[in-house]
């Protein structure tokens, strides 16, 4: 278990390499923000945020959805689908993104516009979903978005589509604890930008 010492001294380190890596600094303070908020130092956090949405880092989305999440724990759902408005405005590309924001909106009672996030984020990453098949669930990125897809739908009392068969079979065939191969943007020849 981590102290209260460590989460600071780690939240030190996130900002101090954010002054150092400008590609970073989005990631960083957003989780340097993270960090504070554990801390209960919800003011700091939210500057920590604002900052980091002001940085306009890679990948694009990555701070909205994580101060959303944020925002969600606050119960201040208003801001939080304004920052989730502006992630959609920017067109991310990113599988982290839709897995961030739509966590955040199914952990806090919105299925329906987690799915929306979840299906989009497999849309952005494999195109046509009509030719999805279960080899298609390589990657853990693609495999985080159909479990939150399935948990959505689940949620909503929707009826079994094609892709909830595809994940079924997924999860039988390999079991709820095995991981899929690597992350999609860890494949050689993988464009992150």
């Amino acid at each position: 278990m981590i102290t209260g010492a460590e989460l600071r001294a780690r939240a030190e380190v996130l900002r101090e390499r954010a002054e150092h890596e400008p590609e970073d600094r989005a990631r960083l303070l957003a989780e340097a923000a993270e960090c504070y908020a554990v801390l209960g130092e919800n003011q700091l956090a939210e500057k920590l945020f604002d900052q980091a949405l002001d940085s306009d880092g890679i990948p694009v989305g990555a701070a909205h959805g994580r101060y959303a999440s944020f925002l969600l724990d606050r119960g201040r759902e208003a801001e939080a689908f304004d920052v989730i408005n502006q992630a959609r405005r920017r067109r991310p590309f990113d599988p982290e993104v839709f897995n961030l924001i739509g966590h955040a909106l199914l952990d806090h009672e919105h299925p329906a516009q987690a799915e929306r996030w979840f299906t989009t984020g497999l849309v952005r990453a494999l195109g046509d979903l009509a030719e999805i098949e279960l080899d298609d669930l390589v990657f853990s990125d693609v495999v985080m978005l159909m479990r939150g897809r399935h948990e959505a739908r689940r949620a909503l009392g929707q009826p079994v589509d094609h892709l909830d068969e595809i994940f079924d079979r997924y999860r039988v065939g390999r079991g709820p604890s095995e991981p899929a191969t690597q992350p999609l943007q860890d494949l050689p020849g993988a464009d992150s930008s």
